[in-house]
């Protein structure tokens, strides 16, 4: 067994804003800026910063003829000219009418029957009488002639008709207005209407450098704010007591003496032999952290001074308190021991760091 010392971080250089140990990255949109301005961040020394300067644009007053009023065309109309005339006009024109033609009828006599010839008995003394039944009178066969009478009736002699008829066409004078002369455009131009205007425009755009923090800043320049640092983070390492090897295993001849036994004849029962016993190594399981994923920046909704109120603080402290993590007393006052708990709850959680994000309070269960 020893003490040895392994690498669980490795070195590695970072870009911050700031040389403080705790100062969060730079984003890669700060470093493309730089590296735009002029910095050679590949070539950048450790513990070295690097600041962005700007002069603000320039502006000019020019003179501009603007166009008030287009070149345009006015219209005039020149109404047309009439005189009276005499017209004879048609007020009904011929026509042809159908006139019906009534029937003609005529009175003529018929001789219509008006009870026809029958046979019936009558009483009589004749011989052609004969006796019927037992009653001792004698019925007669007498013919009844049939009779007619004479009627008059009207007959059509020639029926209705139509007469094609023709119908003149009237005629009337009348004054009228004739065109003498036909309505008229006229096109009058319009001249342009411009006027002088002085306005101020864009004389140089604004320019931005980089320079290393420590450099002369050439006049007129003003820092912007941003700034960059190359921090060397050292290597993590952990003295741990390992067993290791200190002699490998090996094989160990023991003689084992033959044995005899007193005969007639000596004779060996059992030969000399060796046993090997292995002795296996033994190992230890050491965890060891390594890098996997670079720090990355991204943009979470927070809460600020105008939308954060006491209760909002106040049910912060008590989710936070329920979860494990000691915010303090419930008073609606953002402290320090509040902030601690909320920054441990969000690295727990694996949440974004730096505030009060919306993506944190929907963790607590706060609803706003």
């Amino acid at each position: 067994m020893g003490n040895f010392s392994i690498t669980i971080k490795p070195a590695e250089k970072q870009w911050k804003i700031s040389l403080h140990k705790n100062a969060p990255p730079v984003s890669q949109e700060i470093l493309n800026a730089a590296k735009s301005g002029g910095i050679n961040i590949d070539e950048a020394q450790p513990n070295t910063c690097y600041r962005e300067y700007y002069t603000p644009a320039t502006y000019k007053k020019s003179e501009e003829d603007l166009l008030v009023k287009e070149e345009s065309e006015k219209i005039e109309v020149i109404p047309p000219k009439f005189e009276w005339v005499e017209k004879k006009i048609v007020v009904t024109p011929p026509i042809k009418k159908l006139i019906p033609v009534p029937a003609k009828y005529e009175i003529v006599e018929e001789k219509v029957l008006v009870e026809p010839e029958k046979t019936v008995w009558k009483k009589g003394t004749d011989p052609a009488q004969k006796i019927a039944g037992a009653t001792g009178d004698i019925m007669c066969l007498v013919k009844i002639p049939a009779k007619y009478k004479v009627i008059k009736k009207k007959v059509l002699k020639s029926p209705a008709t139509t007469k094609m008829v023709e119908i003149p066409a009237e005629y009337k004078t009348i004054k009228v207005k004739k065109l003498v002369q036909p309505a008229q455009i006229k096109k009058i131009k319009i001249p342009a209407v411009s006027k002088k205007i002085y306005k101020t425009v864009l004389d140089s755009p604004p320019s931005f450098i980089w320079k290393k923090v420590g450099e002369p800043i050439g006049k007129g320049y003003t820092y912007t704010g941003h700034q960059i640092c190359l921090v060397q983070v050292p290597a993590k390492t952990n003295t741990i007591v390992k067993t290791v090897v200190d002699k490998p295993a090996t094989t160990k001849e023991v003689l084992v003496p033959a044995e005899f036994k007193t005969i007639k004849v000596a004779k060996i029962v059992e030969p000399a032999k060796v046993i090997k016993t292995p002795v296996p190594a033994q190992y230890a399981s050491v965890t060891k952290m390594v890098k996997v994923a670079d720090p990355t920046m991204k943009w979470q909704r927070i809460l600020c001074k105008t939308n954060m109120s006491s209760n909002i603080i106040a049910a912060l402290q008590e989710a936070l308190n329920k979860k494990g993590y000691n915010a303090g007393k419930v008073d609606g006052k953002f402290g320090k021991q509040t902030l601690t708990a909320l920054e441990k709850f969000q690295k727990d959680k694996g949440l974004a760091t730096g505030g009060i994000t919306y993506e944190t309070l929907k963790t607590l269960g706060i609803t706003l």
